[in-house]
């Protein structure tokens, strides 16, 4: 069997948001991040 990364989706991208998803790609996971606001995304 091969071994895959795992994923992980983080839906909202605010104070804890952003900071599950950093701790998700510190961990060597795949992480895709959205939200609905913009000006969020771009930090």
């Amino acid at each position: 069997m091969i071994n895959k990364p795992y994923s992980v989706a983080v839906i909202g991208l605010g104070a804890m948001g952003m900071g599950a998803a950093q701790s998700c790609v510190k961990a060597g996971l795949i992480t895709y991040g959205v939200d609905l606001d913009e000006t969020v995304l771009e930090n």
